[in-house]
């Protein structure tokens, strides 16, 4: 709508312009050193005009190429957090569905560019506590561990509460009542 009323309010102005000047376009003369110049009022405000309009343009696509690694940056950093919460998701349903190896290797990917990555890893031990494998143990720790060195004081309290599960599971209630009892 914008664009139509700025087009409408053109062409009025540019017909009222060319009406005014139809009989007389005016005269200018200008000196630069020794060189005279001599035109009409009409063409000079026309060149005028076509000289601003150039400027502004190249104004603009150099302050443009000025902010464009600022640009591609904020576009990259996006681009890479929608694709770490599709990957998220996939990894989640890969959980889900008893995939755990490929539920682990996914959220680890999706880990790096992340803005909450203790999410990812505390998913990524739980998949790999679903696993039958004889590390399991050890990379289920090593990502909680991950998890703890990223986390903020919100997500701290998931990671122990999410260890204190692995413990219960693997029959170590001791340790899991000593974290109970810190917590």
């Amino acid at each position: 709508m914008k664009l139509l009323v700025s087009i409408v309010t053109t062409l009025f102005a540019s017909v009222w312009i060319a009406l005014l000047f139809r009989d007389d376009q005016g005269y200018a003369m200008f000196r630069i050193g020794s060189w005279i110049v001599e035109t009409s009022a009409v063409f000079l405000l026309i060149i005028s005009a076509i000289l601003l309009i150039s400027f502004y343009v190249l104004v603009r696509i150099i302050i443009n190429f000025w902010r464009l690694p600022s640009l591609t940056a904020r576009a990259n950093r996006q681009w890479h957090l929608e694709k770490a919460q599709r990957l998220f998701a996939v990894g989640t349903r890969q959980m889900k569905s008893g995939n755990g190896i490929a539920a682990e290797r996914t959220l680890l990917k999706a880990a790096a560019h992340s803005n909450a990555p203790a999410q990812y890893y505390i998913n990524a031990a739980r998949a790999t506590n679903q696993s039958s494998d004889s590390l399991r143990k050890k990379r289920r720790d090593l990502h909680l561990s991950m998890a703890e060195e990223c986390s903020s004081a919100e997500d701290m309290l998931e990671v122990q509460l999410t260890r204190v599960e692995f413990l219960l599971d693997d029959q170590e209630t001791e340790q899991a009542r000593t974290i109970l009892e810190t917590l």
